[in-house]
């Protein structure tokens, strides 16, 4: 074994992509324990600081999507426990699911990204016509994960 230390593959979760991390984390969790590491399959609740304590998580392998698991929630927590995980840090993935805050993080560093506009959902027929780049549009809400929510508009209608 490469490690001592327990491996808790933190899954599932309350967001809108729970059964895509369930199906994912239940193939990593079988491939761990097919390969003799000491593992524990947790479902990621509101209980997670103690469910973690309890089985002695030592690093946290984690498949959560979406939010709490890809937005720096999840990660900042075991910071603070001082527990090492999988994957990008709390402000990477902070970044990473606030397609705003990317975008302007991109641009100001001179990487080109696409046209883009934020609209609020309180003044979208107000907004939606002073937008001026071409048609079609990709319509996404600024922080989910993979296409939950995206939409394309073809055509503009009053």
């Amino acid at each position: 074994m490469v490690t001592d230390k327990r491996i808790g593959v933190l899954m599932g979760g309350s967001s809108a992509e729970r059964e895509v991390s369930l199906k994912s984390g239940s193939a990593v969790f079988n491939v761990l324990k097919g390969r003799n590491y000491d593992v524990a399959a947790i479902d990621v609740g509101h209980d997670i600081c103690e469910v973690i304590r309890k089985e002695g998580i030592g690093i946290a392998f984690l498949i959560l999507h979406g939010g709490y698991g890809e937005d720096g929630s999840l990660q900042g927590l075991l910071d603070v426990l001082g527990i090492p995980y999988t994957g990008s840090g709390v402000l990477a993935s902070a970044l990473a699911m606030d397609k705003e805050a990317s975008k302007k993080v991109f641009l100001y560093h001179g990487v080109p990204v696409p046209p883009f506009v934020v609209i609020s959902q309180k003044a979208v027929s107000q907004q939606l016509s002073a937008i001026s780049f071409e048609l079609p549009w990709v319509v996404k809400p600024v922080t989910e994960g993979s296409s939950i929510g995206v939409s394309i508009v073809k055509e503009r209608s009053s």
